[in-house]
């Protein structure tokens, strides 16, 4: 019986635990799951357990170990943690001698670090499977400390692969660049899943077999046919990725679950080693484990050892990196209560209480779960916790058009912001807007600021687009290319310079004449066209604006002032060119200072915001480093071109502005708060968006069911 009643917890924690929570955080030590709705104090219900089992003397709190997905989870959860054990010492319910006699040292000792430093260790769960890897690795092959690549350098090193590999793969006809993203996918299924590529080899090998031995096939048979086979050949690229990865002692977030899975299947004593050091396992957004996460885990904790899986059903949005609700809704089997070699079902505890949201927003969340609900086992409807917030307004506005939705929205903002018809007026801070894709924020996000109302938009798409991130840009790919004709024809067009049509098209006929022709013409459309005039043509043979602006040749060409303004640019940028060897951080502050755009970003209307984006702009550079451990300009550039190209993240995070409209995607939104939401294009195939997974009878990168 712990010493910590429910009162002495409660009294402690400053606040009364509901029934729910209570059953949750003084259960037993066995397997469990708990299925925690949205806003129902999943965070605070697994902190007070901890805090509950230490003060009851069931366990020492460095034997906790708690598992999550993202390093912003893993803090706020060890923070909760950290928050009520603090808490139950304070109030006595806590020795911290008897704390330091279970790790065996005087309080006055120093505590060395694999015994542990009191505190619950909280990691994500590819942070747990590094740390298998980094200890045991060496039983592979593998090197300790191996460097976890990025997404943008995992793309740049596939793609040589893909340039380099002498299998089969011309014949297809796909693009490089398009099988370089179909390898990825595919490595990552097979890793997520826990399928070898030989297997996958020797499975689309009998599907081949068999479909050939029909005389006659009809559409589906030959689209199958021809899938199976470039599956063949993109496993067997599958095999030559994972071995370059090897030979550069390098890993991305695919290989550390596969690699921990590998050890703890080959080598038993691993899991015994794990299982010993930590009493206590807390699974955090259980729904979005992937097979081979729960596989792991299963391999290290699935023999009756105390495991809480914390989740719900209902909230498996993310659908990537092999993440399968089934994990959660086969928990029983998985995690058995084990008894004297008898197996018995784990209990369901459920957590239905929400805090954030009013009573009519709720009805409406369980009416469009209902079906959803009824798929999964022990799912209830929500119930409003607390009506300190109001009852809460769900709002659906039908529109003919998404240009008058957009119009609507940026209206209904407006008048929320500035309190119009009479009403008071919040924060802009107070309103998100969230959608499927970043792609679709960025034309609210030109609307609002129209409209003069500040925003902020959130992941890659939010820190390229940034006017002062754009400037910096164009000019380091001017410094960098000499043929960079859209990113100059940008500075050129821009509120710097404003250099006139007439006068752009003349410096166009100039640089034709400098390339040894007039064949090639320069358009105006700086966002298409000039990139398609230069896109796969020989670097000599191609114009450079560049080259024109060092030589204008006949000034009346142009008017008196295109040319002076022209002939400051080339100054500009001679001088910039000289220190392009420099740290690229280095490169921008110059950049910032010898153009003037520090000044101007000063003076902006959204000074604070394009400071915010210059400053992510400096972090990633200074970051950056790509494949080959070099630091240079081109590479940096190609980076950030990477992120459009294959529509991958960068990896910032811009500091949150309390006054602009926040505009997010829905996954980056998961588990914050906001008193005013609008989620726009709700419509079929737009929100949630997509048809789900690829079919794998006609997409090779789809591993088959």
């Amino acid at each position: 019986m712990s010493r910590c009643s429910r009162p002495d917890l409660d009294r402690a924690l400053g606040f009364e635990l509901s029934n729910q929570q209570w059953e949750v955080v003084s259960a037993p030590l066995e397997p469990a799951v708990v299925v925690a709705g949205a806003g129902t104090g999943k965070t605070t219900s697994m902190a007070a357990r901890v805090a509950w089992l230490v003060a009851g003397g069931y366990v020492r709190a460095d034997t906790v170990l708690g598992l999550t997905f993202t390093n912003k989870a893993a803090a706020g959860l060890l923070g909760s943690m950290r928050s009520s054990l603090s808490r139950l010492e304070a109030a006595g319910l806590i020795d911290p001698e008897r704390e330091a006699e279970h790790r065996g040292i005087d309080d006055d000792e120093g505590i060395d670090d694999d015994e542990g430093t009191g505190d619950p260790q909280v990691l994500t769960y590819n942070a747990f499977a590094k740390r298998i890897i980094d200890e045991h690795g060496v039983r592979l092959g593998r090197e300790p400390n191996s460097v976890l690549i990025t997404d943008g350098a995992r793309h740049q090193l596939a793609y040589r692969v893909v340039c380099r590999t002498t299998l089969p793969l011309a014949e297809f006809g796909n693009s490089p660049i398009h099988l370089t993203g179909e390898l990825l996918a595919l490595d990552d299924q097979l890793a997520d899943l826990a399928i070898s590529p030989l297997a996958l080899i020797e499975h689309d090998q009998e599907a081949i077999a068999q479909l050939q031995g029909h005389d006659s096939l009809q559409g589906i048979g030959k689209k199958m046919l021809a899938t199976s086979q470039l599956r063949v050949a993109l496993a067997g690229l599958v095999i030559q990725w994972r071995a370059e990865k090897l030979s550069r002692d390098v890993q991305d977030f695919a290989d550390q679950t596969r690699l921990a899975l590998e050890l703890v299947q080959a080598f038993p004593d691993i899991a015994e080693k794990v299982r010993g050091r930590f009493a206590v396992v807390l699974l955090d957004e259980y729904q979005d484990t992937s097979i081979a996460q729960r596989m792991l885990l299963q391999g290290l904790f699935g023999n009756g050892h105390p495991v809480t899986a914390v989740g719900d059903p209902c909230q498996a949005i993310y659908g990537f990196r092999g993440a399968s609700v089934d994990n959660i809704d086969s928990f029983d089997e998985h995690f058995p209560i084990v008894r004297s070699g008898v197996k018995s079902h784990p209990v369901h505890y459920p957590l239905t209480s929400n805090r954030r949201s009013g009573p009519a927003i709720l009805a409406v969340a369980n009416e469009i779960s209902h079906d959803l609900r009824a798929r999964h086992q022990d799912v209830e409807p929500l119930v409003a916790g607390s009506i300190d917030r109001g009852r809460g307004i769900v709002q659906c506005a039908l529109f003919e058009t998404s240009a008058e939705e957009k119009s609507w929205i940026v209206q209904q903002i407006r008048q929320l912001g500035e309190g119009g018809r009479g009403q008071k007026s919040i924060k802009w801070g107070d309103i998100a807007i969230l959608a499927a894709t970043g792609r679709d924020l960025v034309d609210l996000d030109t609307a609002l600021r129209v409209h003069g109302v500040p925003t902020q938009l959130h992941g890659a798409a939010g820190l390229l687009r940034q006017p002062a991130v754009v400037e910096i840009r164009s000019m380091l790919e001017v410094l960098h290319n000499p043929i960079a004709n859209p990113a100059l024809v940008r500075i050129l067009t821009g509120p710097r310079f404003r250099i006139g049509v007439r006068d752009l098209a003349a410096l166009g006929r100039r640089a034709a004449v400098l390339a040894g022709g007039g064949h090639r013409q320069v358009t105006t459309d700086v966002t298409d066209a000039l990139d398609d005039a230069v896109a796969g043509s020989d670097p000599v043979e191609a114009i450079s604006l560049s080259d024109a602006l060092a030589d204008l040749g006949d000034l009346t060409a142009y008017s008196p002032e295109a040319a002076r303004r022209f002939a400051a640019l080339a100054t500009e940028i001679a001088q910039l060119r000289r220190q392009v060897g420099e740290p690229i951080t280095d490169l921008i502050n110059r950049i910032l200072y010898s153009t003037g755009l520090a000044v101007e970003i000063a003076v902006s209307s959204s000074a604070e915001q394009q400071q915010y984006a210059v400053t992510s702009l400096l972090d990633l550079a200074a970051e950056f480093t790509d494949i080959d451990g070099g630091h240079t300009l081109g590479a940096f550039l190609s980076r950030l071109t990477d992120a459009e190209r294959f529509d991958v993240q960068l990896p910032v995070d811009i500091v949150m502005h309390d006054n602009a409209v926040q505009l997010l995607t829905i996954h980056k939104a998961k588990g914050m708060e906001y008193p005013h939401v609008f989620v726009p294009s709700v419509a079929k195939g737009a929100f949630p968006g997509g048809s789900g997974a690829s079919a794998w009878p006609t997409s090779a990168a789809a591993v088959p069911w």
